[in-house]
């Protein structure tokens, strides 16, 4: 698994200053990471961030190729836990997300971090509601996953998906972007991330929004637990919920 060097930018202006402690988090697999450490350290400076410099002098020692245990450790989380469904790249927490994870797991991290994990689970909500569960009350799930990756993994993802699941299950605030790179990503880190305004009902993006050089795109969402729910509830699609007040799509064919 790869993270871009602009969607690492992403992540330092608009999601983690919303993560309320950086005691410790959770990444969904480890992401490789090819930044050069002098442009890292550029947009740090440019954007006052605090870093720890030791781990800088690590990945600078690594020639720029790091993960995302160096990339958040940098940004001052205490304490970096990810996990996968084996140790191959180094999980420290071993377990497939088709299956319920243990309750030991259970609302223990601030920050839960997934970027091109999901689409890969064949079980979408046991996935998904283990993210929900392993998130504590006041804490951040941040996700990456694909719009247009056609025969990547086993899904793309909308709007609809992390919304209506989200906010059945406790959590509120949320924000969507959409992120456009380039398929030729191994060699340009460059992305254009735009807001994303909710909506319920289909829509259609504008060719336009895709052009020679960034011409892939996936959806961010950004959510805050703010209840414990004891449990998980799949939702009705909003557009359908007349009980959420909204007008049908049926009374519009």
């Amino acid at each position: 698994m790869a993270m871009l060097a602009g969607y690492g930018l992403f992540l330092i202006d608009k999601i983690l200053p919303t993560v309320p402690s950086r005691a410790n988090m959770l990444s969904l697999s480890r992401m490789s990471i090819g930044w050069d450490v002098d442009d890292l350290l550029t947009n740090l400076n440019q954007r006052n961030q605090e870093y720890d410099g030791a781990i800088l002098e690590q990945i600078r020692s690594m020639g720029g190729r790091f993960s995302s245990k160096e990339f958040f450790e940098l940004l001052g989380f205490k304490k970096y836990d990810d996990l996968d469904f084996d140790d191959s790249e180094g999980a420290t927490i071993i377990h497939d997300m088709n299956t319920p994870v243990p309750e030991a797991l259970h609302n223990c991290f601030d920050f839960v971090f997934e970027n091109g994990t999901l689409e890969h689970i064949f079980d979408i909500k046991t996935a998904i509601s283990n993210v929900a569960r392993m998130v504590k009350v006041g804490g951040v799930v941040s996700h990456g996953s694909p719009l247009d990756a056609f025969n990547h993994g086993f899904y793309n993802f909308s709007i609809n998906f992390f919304n209506d699941f989200y906010r059945a299950n406790g959590f509120d605030d949320l924000e969507f972007y959409v992120v456009r790179y380039s398929s030729n990503w191994r060699h340009n880190q460059k992305v254009n991330v735009e807001a994303l305004p909710y909506t319920f009902d289909e829509f259609s993006f504008d060719p336009g929004m895709y052009t020679s050089e960034l011409n892939k795109a996936y959806i961010a969402c950004r959510a805050q637990k703010t209840e414990h729910v004891s449990k998980i509830i799949s939702p009705v699609q909003a557009a359908y919920d007349r009980n959420k007040g909204h007008q049908s799509l049926l009374t519009k064919w």
